[in-house]
């Protein structure tokens, strides 16, 4: 009797499914993208929220400003003290004196703002501004 059709051996290349090296390979690489795509996204939070605090010591820096030179401040005196209502964020100020042309001379002050985290560490932002003081070689 003759038969026809397919013999054993070429049934199982047929049906052949996928290895178990095939299947550790794909989960690899599939591990391999979901942590890159997580390492990518806390780099993108924290990049967000550094710049949002930023955002926030610039808008506290402008306000004290605004305000010292809305009371008539001396900003030439060296100061520090903490923003009202925002307890863990400080202030800082210090004047500097810069030689502009001969005989002329000008105040640069410098206003650092620093906000505490709540896990202890602290970051510094720096704002120099040159304030429109002048004073010649003789000190007046």
């Amino acid at each position: 009797m003759v038969s026809v059709g397919l013999s054993t051996r070429d049934r199982s290349v047929r049906y052949r499914g996928i290895s178990l090296v095939e299947v550790m390979a794909s989960l690899l690489l599939l591990g391999t993208t979901i942590t890159a795509v997580l390492v990518a996204q806390a780099r993108s939070l924290r990049t967000i929220s550094l710049a949002n605090e930023r955002m926030v010591a610039a808008e506290l820096a402008r306000e004290l400003i605004t305000g010292w030179q809305l009371d008539g401040t001396d900003v030439l005196v060296a100061a520090s003290g903490q923003f009202p209502g925002r307890e863990n964020w400080t202030w800082s100020r210090e004047s500097t004196l810069r030689e502009v042309q001969d005989q002329v001379r000008m105040r640069e002050v410098t206003v650092r703002t620093e906000h505490a985290r709540a896990d202890g560490s602290v970051e510094p932002f720096s704002y120099d501004f040159v304030w429109l003081v002048n004073e010649n070689a003789n000190g007046q």
